[in-house]
């Protein structure tokens, strides 16, 4: 599964790196084909940018944690992300979630 991880990140967001950490799994209702998926996420510390990659059409950009959230159509990638910042912080109150970045295409 690793290997996919690795895969789909050059392949989609033109980023290479190393998985850390496996968040969690879920198991999810897709609203487009009314089946039950299993979700995976990973913590990945991106090492390089690619100018060039397979689906270099989709823009690529750093926004905050609470901006992805916004945008996030399951809970599940949400409590992902929350774990993410526990991970990252430990619960610390005074780092603001919104110092925390990831990438979305």
């Amino acid at each position: 599964m690793e290997e996919a991880v690795c895969r789909e990140a050059e392949e989609e967001a033109g980023i290479r790196g190393n998985i850390e950490d496996r968040l969690g799994e879920w198991i999810y209702v897709s609203r487009r084909h009314k089946a039950n998926y299993e979700g995976v996420m990973f913590s990945f510390i991106v090492k390089e940018e690619l100018s060039d990659w397979l689906e270099c059409s989709r823009e690529r950009r750093w926004v905050s944690v609470e901006e992805v959230k916004k945008g996030c159509p399951h809970i599940w990638m949400k409590e992902a992300l929350d774990k993410l910042v526990e991970k990252l912080f430990g619960g610390v109150e005074h780092r603001p979630v919104s110092e925390v970045e990831c990438r979305v295409d």
